[in-house]
C-alpha cells in the first residue's frame, strides 16, 4: 500500500530527536521514532551534558507518556559528565504531581548511577532539607535514603533528622534497610548521637543493563569524571555489587610482588628510574599494599584510576572486616592493618578510607586493646580538620578510654598525640596536590596555627589528669615530657609564629617528682628549646609579653629550689610571682617540716638522694663515717654537679650555670 507510511521505513537521527523533545509537540510515533534515535546515539556515543539536561526537562514537563518516559531516561547515558543542574530538574521533578511515581523512580535510580559523574556537588547539596522531604514517600524512599547517603556530610548530621528518621522506623520497620543505612551513615559523622550497629547490607545494585551501558560509554571515551575526590559521602560504601565476595583475611591481598613492563617482562628495583614510562600495575591494586616497588612506582606515576581501585577496595576491605558480621580472624585483620600502617608510613601521609572511613567509624567501637600499636599508629598521620570536628570523631573517643584504662595506654595515646604535633609541624605540612592527590585527604579551608594551639592546650590537660590519676608515675612523665619537647620545637626548629609554654602543674609534677630524669628532662628542655626561641622574638611584640613573664617565672622557681635554698618563699621586692609554689605560709607552717626551704635542693632533695649518696662515697676514705648531705660544703657543691654531669645529667648543670650564679 504506497499511500500508508510504516513506521520501520522512517528513520530519525539523533538532532531530529532532539529537537522533537524540546518542541513539545508530542505524538505515539514520532515519540518511537526519537527514541529509538536516541537509544542507538547513546549506547554507542553517549550524550553531552547539555542533552541530558534538555531531555530532563521534556521529562518533568509530563507531556510525555509513561512508558516513553521510562525509556527516555535510560538513554540518559553521560558521555563524559553531568551537570548539577539536571539533578536540580530531578528533585523538582518529585514535586509535581502529574508525573506518576514509576517515571519519579527511574528518576532517582538514573541520579543514583550517574553521581559520580556530577560536575560538583554544593548546588545538589544546597537541596538536602527538600529531599529530606521526600521520605515521607513510601515508594520514593529506599532511593532517597541512597541520594542522601551521598550527600550527608557533618553539617547535614542534626538532632531533629535523627528523631525523625526514628520515629519512621517506629512507623514502617524496625530494621528498614534504607532508613538504617542512612542512620548509620549519620552515626558515622556523629558517633555520639546514635549507638546502631552497621546494617548487614547496605544498597543493593539497580539497572544493571543501564549501569553497564554508563560504563561501557565511560571507558570508551577515556572519561575523566570518575577520578573525583572520595571525601565524606562515603558513596562507594553504598553500592555494593548485589553479590559480594567474603573477604577473609590474607586472601583479599594480592599476592604479587613484581611490576612487569608493557610487555609483561618482570623488572627489577635497578629498572625503576629508567623504563617509568613503560611500566604497567598489577591487575590487582592491592598488591601495592606489600610490594614496596609497586608502592613507588603508585606514587610517582600518579594513576589517578589506580588511586581510585586502591581507594574503592580498601574502603570494601576495611567495611567487610570491621564493620560487618562477618568472622574474620584475628591474625588476619592484624595483617590488613599492618598492610595499611606500611602505606601511610611510606607516603608519610594519611590516606582517605583510613581518616574519613575507618578510623572515623571504628574508634568509637573500639575497646582500646585489639589492634592497638596499628590504630595508634594509623592515627599518626591525621590530618587536620577544623578542631571542634576533629576533637569528636578523634580525640573524644580516645578520651573515653582514656580515663578508664592502664597507665599503658595513656602513655601510649601521649606519645601518638606527640608523632601527631611532630607530623603538623614537619617541613613537608604545606603539602596540598602533587601525585598523591587522588589518594590522600583533601586539606579544608584549616587555619593550621589555630589548631595546633587548641590541639597543645588540650593534651596539656590530658597530660595533668595522666600525672594526677597515675600518681607522676616515670611513663607517664616520659610521655609528657616527650609531647612538651615537640611543642618546644613549634617556633625555635619549625618557626611557625607560635611559642606555648607548658602549664605550671605539668612542670612542677615532672621537676619535683621522685625521677630525677624527669627533671633533668624538664631543664633540658628550657635551657636548650625555650631560652634559644625566646632570644628570637622581638622584644617589643606585645603577644609574647605575658609568656616571657610565665618563662621567668619558672626559671627563678626552679633556681631558687634546686639551688638557692628559697622554695617556697620569694623576696617581696622580686617583681615574678611564682607558678610552681605559691603555697599559704599557714599551710607550710601546719606541715611541721623542718628546713622546708631546703627540701628540693639539688644536693639535698630525696629526689637526689641516690646520686647524693654515691658521689659522698667518691669524697671520703674507708674510714671517715658517712656524711649527711647537708654536710657537703659550699665549695664541693660546684663539684657535685659535675658529678650529676659524668652520670649524663648535664641538664641540670647546664640550666643552673646559664640562670644563677653558682658560687653565690
Amino acid at each position: 500500500m504506497a499511500g500508508i507510511v510504516m513506521e520501520d521505513d522512517v528513520d530519525m537521527d539523533v538532532s531530529e530527536a532532539l529537537n522533537y523533545f524540546d518542541e513539545g509537540h508530542v505524538t505515539a510515533l514520532q515519540t518511537k521514532l526519537a527514541l529509538n534515535a536516541l537509544e542507538r546515539h547513546a549506547k554507542e556515543e553517549g550524550l553531552e551534558a547539555g542533552q541530558i539536561t534538555s531531555l530532563l526537562k521534556a521529562v518533568g514537563s509530563g507531556k510525555i507518556a509513561t512508558q516513553a518516559s521510562v525509556k527516555l531516561i535510560r538513554c540518559l547515558i553521560p558521555r563524559e559528565h553531568v551537570e548539577q543542574e539536571a539533578v536540580l530538574k530531578v528533585i523538582s521533578s518529585l514535586s509535581v504531581p502529574t508525573i506518576p511515581t514509576s517515571v519519579k523512580i527511574m528518576l532517582l535510580k538514573w541520579t543514583i548511577l550517574v553521581f559520580e559523574l556530577l560536575d560538583g556537588e554544593d548546588l545538589v547539596g544546597s537541596l538536602y532539607d527538600v529531599l529530606f522531604y521526600f521520605l515521607d514517600s513510601d515508594s520514593l524512599r529506599p532511593f532517597v535514603c541512597q541520594l542522601l547517603c551521598f550527600l550527608t556530610k557533618r553539617e547535614h548530621v542534626m538532632d531533629f533528622r535523627v528523631h525523625k528518621l526514628l520515629e519512621m522506623l517506629k512507623k514502617v520497620h524496625v530494621n528498614d534497610q534504607p532508613i538504617c543505612s542512612l542512620l548509620w551513615a549519620y552515626k558515622v559523622f556523629r558517633p555520639d548521637l546514635l549507638t546502631r550497629s552497621r546494617p548487614k547490607s547496605l544498597f543493593g545494585s539497580m539497572e544493571n543493563a543501564l549501569k553497564r551501558d554508563i560504563k561501557r560509554v565511560q571507558a570508551k571515551r577515556k572519561t575523566v569524571g570518575l577520578q573525583r575526590r572520595f571525601g565524606t559521602n562515603l558513596r562507594a560504601s553504598w553500592t555494593p555489587p548485589s553479590k559480594r565476595r567474603r573477604v577473609t583475611g590474607r586472601a583479599v591481598l594480592a599476592t604479587s610482588r613484581s611490576l612487569t613492563l608493557g610487555d609483561g617482562r618482570a623488572i627489577s628495583l635497578s629498572q625503576l628510574a629508567e623504563n617509568l614510562e613503560n611500566f604497567e600495575l598489577p591487575s590487582q591494586v592491592s598488591s601495592s599494599l606489600d610490594s614496596p616497588m609497586a608502592r613507588h612506582l603508585l606514587t610517582v606515576a600518579g594513576d589517578g584510576e589506580a588511586f581510585l581501585r586502591l581507594t574503592f577496595w580498601l574502603e570494601h576491605c576495611l567495611s567487610e572486616v570491621f564493620f560487618s558480621n562477618s568472622s574474620v580472624s584475628s591474625p588476619d585483620a592484624e595483617h590488613i592493618l599492618d598492610c595499611l600502617v606500611s602505606l601511610t608510613e611510606f607516603l608519610q601521609d594519611t590516606v582517605d578510607a583510613v581518616q574519613h572511613f575507618f578510623l572515623c567509624g571504628y574508634l568509637p567501637l573500639w575497646d582500646g586493646v585489639s589492634y592497638r600499636q596499628q590504630i595508634l599508629q594509623l592515627m599518626t598521620y591525621l590530618r587536620p580538620e577544623p578542631f571542634d570536628e576533629f576533637r569528636e570523631t578523634y580525640i573524644l573517643p580516645l578520651h573515653r578510654l582514656f580515663c578508664s584504662l592502664d597507665v599503658s595506654f595513656k602513655a601510649d595515646v601521649l606519645f601518638c598525640w606527640q608523632r601527631v604535633l611532630h607530623n603538623l609541624l614537619a617541613p613537608n605540612w604545606k603539602r596540598r596536590d602533587g601525585v598523591f592527590g587522588c589518594l590522600l585527604v583533601e586539606d579544608d579551608d584549616v587555619d593550621r596555627v589555630d589548631f595546633i594551639r587548641r590541639f597543645v592546650e588540650y593534651v596539656d590537660g590530658v597530660c595533668i589528669s595522666a600525672l594526677q590519676v597515675e600518681r607522676n608515675h616515670p611513663h607517664i612523665q616520659s610521655a609528657a615530657l616527650s609531647f612538651i619537647d615537640a611543642v618546644s620545637d613549634i617556633y625555635g626548629k619549625y618557626e611557625i609564629p607560635l611559642i606555648i609554654l607548658p602549664s605550671p602543674a605539668v612542670v612542677c609534677r615532672t621537676v619535683f617528682a621522685l625521677n630525677v630524669s624527669a627533671t633533668t628532662g624538664m631543664c633540658r628542655i628550657l635551657v636548650d628549646k625555650y631560652r634559644p626561641a625566646f632570644e628570637k622574638v622581638d622584644k617589643m611584640n606585645i603577644e609574647y609579653v605575658e609568656i616571657t613573664k610565665q618563662l621567668n617565672s619558672y626559671i627563678v622557681d626552679l633556681c631558687y629550689a634546686l639551688w638557692r635554698k628559697s622554695a617556697f618563699y620569694i623576696e617581696e621586692e622580686f617583681t615574678f610571682k611564682t607558678l610552681l609554689y605559691d603555697i599559704p605560709q599557714q599551710a607550710l607552717s601546719a606541715l611541721q617540716i623542718p628546713r622546708v626551704q631546703d627540701a628540693l635542693l639539688v644536693h639535698t632533695g630525696i629526689t637526689f638522694l641516690g646520686l647524693i649518696w654515691d658521689y659522698l662515697q667518691t669524697q671520703q676514705s674507708d674510714s671517715q663515717s658517712m656524711m649527711h648531705p647537708r654536710r657537703i660544703p659550699k665549695t664541693h657543691r660546684v663539684a657535685y654537679l659535675n658529678f650529676l654531669r659524668e652520670h649524663n645529667m648535664e641538664a641540670i648543670d647546664d640550666f643552673l650555670s646559664t640562670f644563677t650564679t653558682l658560687r653565690s
